[in-house]
């Protein structure tokens, strides 16, 4: 079995020897396939994007991103704009997206976000279509709260992936209530990881952050992750459940410093008794567009 971090247990074992009923996950941050990697996909073709990760990506038993954007057949409006351009973070990625996403074991995604309305109405129906289609699973869809709790398919483990969206276009107050009720919901029989998307951009974790997190884990989440900031932010360990503010970046075009190139995976391993490890992934951007699980000069 290939070696990898977070493919390992506690005792050495590899995870082709770990006992059965036992899941490992790979959850990632913000997967942007538009703008200039849109361009050099496009160009260099899609494999090259994922040349010096995707073995990595394919021995886990899937991998959950936040899919910074919505999936459409319309034509990019950010290749070739310049940053202060409106369309500059302006997102759509091209039809064959959710075929890559499956294709290197990206099995799930998480749609809230600030970016998942860009195309509006029917960028989301788009989306949602293309992703049904790959067998691509989906949460947080923000025009329809019976996607905010989904359980996570092909797995030996019963894992419910929430969703919280501070920038929910209808209201995050009344989203934020319907994810309380959906954590304690699944909380009882499930293992609950509140994926959310909150914060500021390139900076540490806030104040509300911390406040959110803590109530998610008051109402029984057994572990929560954070998106947006662009960059890693801290963790702690609140009554005995792991928070990951920020994993930063994943498949993105930000390179000015290593804060937005230096990004984090995280290798849950689950079982029918809950989350029984986490392992640090570390992921980095290079210039080519390409993500890696090693540095590259």
């Amino acid at each position: 079995m290939f070696s990898i971090p977070g493919v390992w247990d506690a005792e050495g074992k590899p995870f082709s020897s770990l006992p059965k009923g036992e899941d490992t996950i790979l959850f990632v941050g913000d997967f942007m396939y538009d703008r200039s990697v849109r361009a050099y996909a496009d160009e260099k073709g899609d494999d090259y994007i994922f040349s010096c990760m995707k073995e990595e990506l394919v021995s886990y038993d899937m991998v959950v991103a936040n899919l910074e954007g919505p999936i459409t057949e319309g034509s990019s409006v950010s290749v070739g704009s310049v940053v202060g351009d409106s369309n500059n973070t302006r997102f759509t990625m091209p039809l064959r997206t959710a075929g890559i996403l499956a294709e290197n074991n990206i099995r799930a995604v998480s749609l809230a976000n600030n970016h998942a309305n860009d195309f509006g109405a029917e960028g989301i129906v788009a989306t949602r279509a293309a992703l049904t289609e790959s067998g691509v699973q989906f949460a947080g869809d923000p025009r329809d709260s019976s996607t905010t709790a989904v359980r996570l398919g092909d797995l030996h483990s019963p894992v419910v992936l929430v969703t919280f969206n501070e920038f929910s276009p209808f209201g995050w107050r009344q989203s934020y209530e319907e994810i309380l009720e959906a954590i304690r919901a699944q909380s009882l029989k499930d293992t609950v990881i509140v994926f959310a998307h909150w914060g500021d951009e390139y900076v540490p974790a806030t104040d509300r952050q911390k406040e959110w997190a803590r109530e998610f884990i008051d109402s029984g989440a057994d572990m929560v992750i954070g998106a947006h900031p662009h960059v890693v932010q801290e963790s702690e360990i609140y009554r005995g459940v792991s928070i990951y503010y920020s994993l930063g970046n994943f498949i993105f075009d930000q390179y000015w410093d290593d804060e937005v190139t230096e990004g984090l995976g995280l290798a849950v391993t689950v079982s029918k008794s809950g989350i029984e490890r986490i392992k640090e992934v570390p992921n980095y951007r290079t210039r080519d567009r390409r993500t890696c699980f090693s540095p590259v000069e």
